[in-house]
């Protein structure tokens, strides 16, 4: 599990490092941004799990598949306290 929480932070980072939000151009800067999704995602677990994870994840790039892999063996462990929601980044 601590794996899976560096990798999850690791990610986070990378990805707002990558390039700036809006007017978010100095570090350490926080930015709000609304997402609003359109219908139905695919989802695995309970509904009223205690624990969501909404998963960004492009199914072409590696790190998303490998992170993919994780989240799955994290729900496997946990039937009924987890539930992951897929959110196709890119199509």
């Amino acid at each position: 599990m601590f794996r899976l929480a560096l990798t999850l932070t690791a990610f986070a980072a990378s990805a707002a490092a990558a390039e700036p939000l809006g007017n978010a151009t100095l570090a350490g800067q926080v930015v709000e941004i609304e997402f609003i999704p359109k219908g139905d995602a695919p989802a695995i677990g309970p509904r009223y799990a205690p624990v969501t994870i909404e998963f960004f994840c492009d199914l072409g790039d590696s790190a998303s598949m490998r992170m993919h892999a994780m989240i799955a063996e994290l729900a496997q462990r946990h039937p009924q306290r987890l539930r992951v929601v897929y959110r196709l980044a890119r199509q």
